[in-house]
């Protein structure tokens, strides 16, 4: 029997517009097949590396504004305390600074499973801008509600630190046990539009029976992503250090030493949110196509056999 999976189902479609969504994405890594820790990892690094740029660009039309608000606040905020002008203001444009970069965050945040949603339900060519900002409206209140019982969940595991060494330690080790379900619910939400305690239930189902295997998807993407930013962070951090002690740069000028480095990890938390919400959603599929069979190309080979000839009856 031949593959019926077609790469780029969607290649004669009018209404596609290939100036958004990749060149293969989801059409060369689906969401809904087995991997390995190791290939969870690889298969969200391509995918990352062929749709970051399309995903800022969409979402750039509605999370820039909120950014650059809050960015000019921060550099307002940080001229006047620096330079000891005005107390009172540069507290207050640095509140609005923090509030703009939360909002900024959680809207890209959203942004991230709205892309991949559409990518993996609509195909290549439909996450456009306007078709992003609609999604990220309907995703938005939701993912933050379920973010919310996550971060709930993980402070209260916190109240086991209290405890010296011992709670410490237990806080660790419970962390780490929950790792790969507290990661699985946004993504299983974004795809399945399940309420939050099921999206919940459902990552505790998937990940019981094979919690080695997630929590090693899990960590892996971690340290890739801690690595990441430690190395790319470290030279444009020294640079500027030396800068200051070799110069004596000091007050605003001792801080725009240290633009280059605050420029790299906004960067970087662009590529890493994104990494982030990826892993997350390959390691589901592999999960929920190990544990129930729900791959496409599995549904269409099962068409296949249903439509294959079969031999005429012997009388």
């Amino acid at each position: 029997m031949t593959d019926a999976y077609d790469p780029d189902p969607f290649a004669d479609d009018p209404f596609r517009d290939d100036s958004f969504g990749g060149s293969a994405g989801f059409a060369g890594v689906r969401v809904y097949a087995p991997r390995s820790a190791t290939q969870v990892l690889g298969d969200t690094t391509e995918f990352v590396r062929e749709n970051l740029g399309d995903l800022v660009r969409a979402s750039g039309r509605f999370v820039g504004p909120v950014f650059a608000v809050a960015l000019l606040a921060g550099a307002a905020a940080t001229w006047l305390l620096v330079g000891d002008l005005s107390t009172g203001l540069g507290v207050g444009l640095m509140l609005l600074a923090g509030v703009g970069l939360l909002v900024a965050m959680l809207l890209y945040n959203t942004a991230c499973y709205a892309y991949l949603r559409l990518y993996h339900e609509e195909g290549p060519g439909y996450v456009t801008p306007e078709a992003l900002r609609m999604e990220v409206g309907r995703l938005f209140w939701p993912l933050l509600g379920l973010n919310i019982l996550i971060g709930l969940f993980s402070l209260v595991l916190q109240t086991v630190a209290v405890v010296p060494l011992i709670g410490t330690a237990l806080y660790v080790a419970l962390y780490l046990f929950t790792l790969p379900v507290l990661m699985l619910p946004p993504a299983i939400y974004a795809l399945r539009s399940a309420r939050a305690m099921a999206s919940i239930s459902r990552a505790v189902d998937l990940v019981k029976p094979r919690w080695w295997e997630a929590f090693l998807a899990a960590v892996l993407l971690y340290l890739l992503l801690l690595v990441g930013f430690f190395a790319a962070a470290l030279v444009p951090g020294m640079i500027g250090g030396l800068a200051v002690a070799a110069l004596g740069l000091s007050g605003v000028l001792g801080a725009l030493a240290f633009v280059p480095m605050v420029l790299t990890m906004g960067a970087l938390g662009l590529g890493g949110a994104f990494f982030l919400s990826t892993g997350a959603t390959l390691l589901y599929g592999s999960l929920a196509e190990q544990a129930d069979g729900v791959s496409l190309s599995a549904r269409v080979d099962a068409l296949d056999d249903l439509d294959a000839p079969t031999d005429p009856p012997s009388w």
